[in-house]
């Protein structure tokens, strides 16, 4: 199943999801929502409908938000959804349709007064439709056929109506998607009454699920990188690009401008947040230019705020590529193709994980696959916090040393000659946090960093016309640590 459905413990009436800064819930609770009447009923069917702030519109014939009673309202307070059975038969009974303005990975709802034809009809991003009886939370094993009063299910668990209506189920439910390709797009509550409170929603993939697993437990897809060859990684020190790491700390390029290399870096900070860019009006605004530079364009980024897995320096916004699709290999992640090709980019790599990948084509054709699990395995990353002088966890004082577990460092890829150039760079694989992005076209002929690969030495450059050029010699000489006196008389 492309969800997981879950069950809470009895008694608990509310969501167990836990928030954090990339995980935000939702709730509605219907206790602003005008009863009875006055919403779905009045001069029906006009008034059918009601919207829940920017999250969704609940659309349907029979219902009514009603007051509390031993049937419905958690914690036995204000107000709740009351869906009526207006046909004979549970299939062909309209009940309410809650359609979200974008589609959420995670639902949960308190049922209450819950019986065997009660049933969800979920509409997946794929149009995948998915029908849920609750009969099958009647029979699972996390269902506790007791009384409330007795640690069950079974009964009204609030004080004000505790064990009344003792021959039905009062849980805390679940819907979770496996993956953002079939996240849920609507949700049709029918069958026989249904009565609901505390609908709960998220945007993002929750990796924590509470409670009993119901259905869809089979595990997950794991987002898989094949470490061998030159599908994951630069082969070895001969590879036409040098990758180099900074020291702990270092969130700018380290490379020293000169009248003949110039830097050009993309902080992010004057490209509109979230929705207005790749995904407003998505898939017509999948891109935005760096003027001059070249043009980022594909599905599921977005430009976010600073916190604590990226934001160069604690401060304004940076490029998150989504996981979009649980093979790394496959999430079509982020392009960034260069108007002129360029000898050198570098990048802040933030809340880095090994199944960050970069696919790198050069001017002759080369593709050139860096997986990140070299930076992490690599001389140049000190396995430390932060504080201890590492690369683990967040450097800026902000939000110094959170997201201990994984890495934080400037990185830089290195063009060697000017005939196998960066003609464009993909991120993607697993959720790919970056910022402070920087090129020069012209080759930098001492790379800065430690290496990582392709460490053999930058060819010298005898100059267009063929000619030994003494400047270039002494430069490349003295670069490769030959000495102070290595220069040409």
């Amino acid at each position: 199943s492309p969800l997981m459905f879950t069950i809470e413990a009895p008694g608990i009436q509310t969501s167990q999801v836990a928030e954090t800064d990339e995980i935000t819930l939702h709730t509605q609770n219907f206790n602003n929502v005008p009863k009875k009447k006055k919403v779905f009923r009045d001069a029906y069917p006009q008034h059918d409908s009601f919207e829940w702030g920017d999250i969704g519109t609940y659309q349907g014939s029979g219902a009514k938000v009603d007051k509390n009673n031993q049937y419905g309202g958690a914690e036995g307070k204000k107000r709740y959804l009351f869906i009526e059975n207006t046909s004979n038969s549970a299939d062909l009974n309209p009940g309410v349709t809650l359609t979200f303005d974008e589609p959420v990975a995670y639902f949960g709802f308190w049922w209450s007064a819950g019986d065997a034809d009660n049933q969800l009809t979920i509409t997946l991003a794929d149009d995948t439709i998915v029908t849920v009886g609750t009969d099958v939370v009647l029979n699972s094993d996390g269902f506790v056929n007791e009384l409330s009063s007795n640690n069950g299910h079974l009964g009204n668990p609030t004080n004000k109506y505790k064990d009344q209506n003792g021959s039905e189920g009062y849980a805390y439910l679940n819907l979770f998607a496996k993956t953002n390709g079939q996240k849920i797009k609507k949700i049709r509550f029918h069958g026989t009454n249904f009565e609901t409170d505390n609908h709960t929603v998220a945007i993002e993939i929750i990796s924590t699920k509470p409670g009993s697993c119901i259905d869809g437990c089979e595990p997950e897809p794991e987002c898989s990188v094949d470490s061998s060859g030159s599908s994951s990684s630069i082969p070895d020190d001969d590879d036409p690009l040098r990758f180099t790491i900074e020291a702990p700390g270092i969130d700018m390029p380290q490379i020293t401008e000169t009248e003949e290399l110039a830097l050009h870096v993309q902080n992010f900070d004057q490209v509109p947040e979230s929705d207005e860019v790749f995904r407003d009006a998505y898939p017509e605004n999948d891109s935005f230019n760096w003027e001059g530079i070249g043009t980022y364009q594909g599905s599921g980024a977005q430009i976010d705020a600073h916190n604590k897995y990226g934001g160069a320096g604690g401060r304004e916004s940076y490029l998150f590529v989504k996981e979009v699709e649980c093979t790394a290999d496959l999430n079509p992640g982020v392009t960034l193709t260069f108007d002129e090709p360029v000898t050198y980019f570098g990048f802040w790599w933030s809340a880095g994980d090994h199944q960050n990948k970069l696919q790198v084509t050069l001017t002759d054709g080369t593709v050139v696959n860096v997986n990140t699990q070299l930076v992490l395995n690599s001389d140049g990353f000190i396995n430390e916090l932060s504080s201890d002088g590492g690369h683990l966890g967040s450097p800026t004082n902000t939000y110094k040393d959170q997201n201990g577990d994984e890495g934080y460092a400037y990185l830089n890829l290195f063009a060697k000659t000017d005939d196998q150039k960066i003609e464009k760079i993909r991120f993607h694989g697993t959720n790919f946090e970056t910022d402070n992005h920087a090129i020069t076209t012209e080759i930098v002929p001492n790379p800065p960093g430690v290496c990582i690969t392709g460490c053999s030495p930058i060819p010298l450059d005898y100059g267009q016309d063929g000619r030994f050029s003494f400047r270039e010699v002494n430069t490349h000489i003295v670069n490769e640590e030959a000495g102070s006196g290595g220069g040409v008389d």
